[in-house]
């Protein structure tokens, strides 16, 4: 039998270790996440929820594969370094990140999409 202090103590570590600035969260397997797509066609807002908190991270930084989907169109299929970015952090429980295009997309404006990413997220 294992005693509760050692068992407590192997709980808390799992749980209370939160994201630090630095740390680089790995998406090789592609995530789905819902969008909104606003601005007149121009930005696309997601919200990244995590497991842990996040101690002193005021945003992030995504470097992979952007597919953006719109009542089952693609509307945007791209990498992300060609992609204007920001990030929010909120509530210390995730990420909000903004992918902003210039010239638009084919989408409709004030709806919901799917995005599709595959790569890193920095934590900075």
């Amino acid at each position: 039998m294992i005693p509760l202090k050692n068992l407590l103590r192997a709980f808390s570590n799992l749980h209370t270790k939160p994201h630090r600035v630095g740390e680089i969260l790995d998406i090789s397997t592609s995530v789905f996440l819902p969008g909104t797509l606003t601005n007149s066609s121009r930005d696309v807002y997601i919200q990244i929820p995590l497991s842990k908190p996040l101690s002193n991270v005021h945003g992030a930084v995504f470097l992979g594969k952007v597919n953006i989907r719109q009542q089952g169109y693609l509307v945007q299929d791209t990498d992300s370094t060609t992609i204007e970015m920001s990030s929010t952090v909120y509530n210390s429980e995730g990420i909000q990140l903004l992918f902003s295009f210039p010239n638009g997309l084919k989408g409709v404006n004030n709806d919901t999409v799917s995005v599709q990413l595959t790569g890193k997220i920095k934590l900075v």
